[in-house]
């Protein structure tokens, strides 16, 4: 049996997947929705350690999906790990996402 996941983008997908199949994830893998090297090498790492593979934006605003996601789940989430490092995930994204932790 399979079944669509899907969201109206990139990032709204990646929620609706992190939801499916990791309600209560203990970390979170980040990786830049602008490109696809970083987050398709790391998805097989975050998979192993059962954290789901969120993506952001490599600048600007984080999407409300992911705050909501990071925020309501934050009593679970001990560990984020970024992948691509600055060039591909601004240190404000970085931010964006501990914030959302604390919020």
């Amino acid at each position: 049996l399979a079944i669509g996941i899907a969201g109206a983008d990139r990032y709204t997908t990646s929620q609706a997947v992190a939801l499916a199949f990791f309600p209560a994830a203990a970390g979170v893998a980040v990786a830049s929705g602008m490109t696809f090297p970083d987050a398709l090498a790391a998805g097989p790492l975050a998979g192993r350690q059962s954290e789901p593979m969120l993506l952001v934006p490599s600048s600007g605003a984080l999407p409300s999906t992911i705050h909501a996601y990071l925020s309501t789940h934050a009593a679970d989430i001990g560990s984020v790990e970024v992948f691509g490092g600055t060039a591909a995930v601004s240190d404000t994204v970085v931010n964006e996402v501990a914030a959302s932790l604390h919020s």
